[in-house]
């Protein structure tokens, strides 16, 4: 008898084992971990000892976002209602089922630097890449490269190299580990100035991107260490000129010319003598010259031509130009030929057409000059009336010095007043004012309060002008390529939801910020890949 209670007895612990080891008993570590996985689950344990099972968390973690995700479930009906997020911080009660996510850092990566390369061969599993001569743009991050693309014709074979070619190629684009880089760098040459060469990578890169299991909204994350792949790429030819197919492609003419059709509907041409024209669907150009000038007309015709030493042209349909130079100094002609200079200290000059000259002192003080070298200096007010006898109120006085504005022509009820900083501010017999700044921004206010906005530029939204919305604190003049730009400020209660885009004018890619909300405060973070002048928006939406 003793022998079969005995065997009776290692039959039941084996069942208690069996039933004990069930897999709903286990819960997940997963995100940046030595080792996600499954592990079982057993009362009274910490996140902290799970987290340690699975080998701690890397050096990419993210602690201080760590998550419990917890599926809820209708236990009368025994089916799922959707998850349920509970921060790690507030140390929460693990259950059977749960998986604590630890979120890995997130790059931003920047292509901006174009270099010549020279005999690339690459191998990645079974095939051998190879590029006699072509450009490397990479894609650097904060921890290092994590991105790049070759571009330049050449072949994909298969070892040994006597092989026959398996595939021809355009393009290489190479996701890797930074400590990786060295690899390709050894390819590398000098740097070459090219903008057409960007405009391809980063093309080719917000296509490829979307496809790597690293990528995290608009970053990567970092990849393991030892990481490295290659994807192939080749260009198809645009159906024709006017009607190109969707995507990137290409097209080599016999007289040298190359047609370029991008995702974005633009068009580019490269010519044989180093001119490159870029057409977009909107109907605005941009010339690239051999000499680095580069000259864009937007749709309305306002022309913007920068040059190599840094001077920037821009000429409006109405006449006016407007020189920017490396200097400092900003000259803006109107129509009139009236020639307003500012200078970096804050000092202005203003040259009328009549021969009167007004300096605006950084002391704040004004000095007039007139053809007679009449002189007079006073204190600067809000502004400074133009003393023209011809131009007489209703009284049939002269207007005042000293108070107003620059000049003043009332006639049958309208009335017009210019401002030293460029701003022209109109009344009309019915009532409405109309104020325009020196940019072609207009504000309307009709006698009943309503106001409406309208802007020259392609980002205008005419309509009913709410005030008080959104309020933005003060920008830093300028960052430096890759720094951090922080955009804070106030928002009226009533507003619902924010967003912040930042931009290169006058075309570039939007950038939308990573925005907090705290209560009627807000802050959004930025990083730019390229030099130029940048635009932040921020829109506000309503409940209705």
């Amino acid at each position: 008898m003793a022998p079969d209670r005995a065997m009776r007895t290692s039959v039941l612990l084996l069942a208690l084992v069996f039933i004990g080891c069930q897999p709903d008993e286990t819960l997940t570590v997963s995100g940046a971990v030595s080792k996600p996985g499954n592990y079982r689950f057993a009362p009274g344990r910490q996140a902290a000892d799970y987290v340690a099972d699975a080998g701690g968390a890397t050096e990419e973690a993210l602690l201080e976002k760590a998550y419990v995700l917890r599926s809820r479930t209708d236990t009368s009906a025994a089916v799922e209602s959707g998850d349920a997020t509970i921060p790690l911080s507030d140390n929460p009660e693990l259950s059977p089922g749960d998986e604590i996510r630890i979120p890995a850092r997130i790059y931003d990566v920047r292509l901006d630097t174009v270099r010549r390369v020279n005999d690339v061969r690459l191998a990645y599993r079974d095939r051998i890449y190879r590029i006699p001569s072509g450009a490397l743009v990479t894609g650097r991050t904060e921890r290092g490269v994590q991105v790049a693309v070759v571009l330049g014709r050449g072949e994909a074979i298969e070892p040994p190299d006597t092989a026959k070619a398996v595939s021809a190629l355009h393009y290489l684009y190479i996701h890797l580990h930074p400590g990786e880089y060295p690899r390709l760098a050894r390819f590398a040459g000098d740097v070459l100035d090219s903008m057409d060469v960007l405009d391809d990578a980063r093309v080719i890169h917000t296509r490829v991107v979307s496809s790597l299991e690293h990528r995290r909204g608009g970053g990567l994350q970092l990849a393991p260490e030892g990481y490295w792949r290659v994807i192939e790429g080749f260009f198809l030819a645009p159906r024709k000129t006017s009607r190109p197919a969707r995507g990137m492609r290409r097209r080599r003419f016999e007289d040298g010319r190359v047609l370029t059709t991008f995702p974005d509907g633009r068009e580019r041409w490269q010519h044989p003598d180093g001119r490159v024209r870029i057409t977009s669907p909107g109907g605005a150009t941009e010339d690239r010259f051999p000499d680095g000038r580069i000259v864009f007309t937007d749709r309305w015709k306002n022309v913007r031509t920068t040059y190599p030493d840094g001077r920037i042209n821009v000429t409006f349909p109405s006449g006016a130009i407007e020189d920017r130079f490396p200097d400092g100094r900003i000259v803006f002609t109107d129509r009139r030929k009236n020639v307003r200079t500012t200078y970096p200290d804050g000092r202005q000059e203003l040259r009328m057409a009549t021969g009167r000259r007004v300096t605006i002192r950084a002391d704040g003080t004004v000095l007039h000059s007139v053809p007679a070298d009449t002189r007079v200096e006073e204190p600067v007010r809000d502004t400074i009336r133009e003393p023209v006898a011809a131009t007489r109120t209703d009284s049939g006085r002269p207007p005042p010095r000293g108070e107003g504005s620059l000049r003043i022509i009332p006639s049958n009820g309208y009335g017009k007043i210019i401002v030293l900083d460029g701003t022209t501010r109109e009344t009309f017999p019915d009532g409405r004012r109309v104020e325009t700044d020196r940019l072609g921004q207009r504000i309307t206010t009709w006698p009943d309060g309503k106001k409406e906005l309208r802007m020259p530029a392609a980002y205008g939204y005419p309509g009913e002008l709410k005030t008080g919305l959104a309020t933005v604190d003060r920008l830093p003049d300028a960052v430096d390529v890759g720094e951090e730009l922080t955009v804070t400020g106030q928002i009226h209660g009533e507003v619902e939801g924010i967003n912040v885009m930042a931009f290169l004018v006058p075309d570039g890619d939007a950038i939308e910020g990573d925005v907090r909300r705290a209560e009627q405060r807000f802050h959004a973070r930025f990083r730019f890949g390229e030099a130029g002048h940048c635009r932040v928006q921020v829109q506000v939406v309503l409940p209705k």
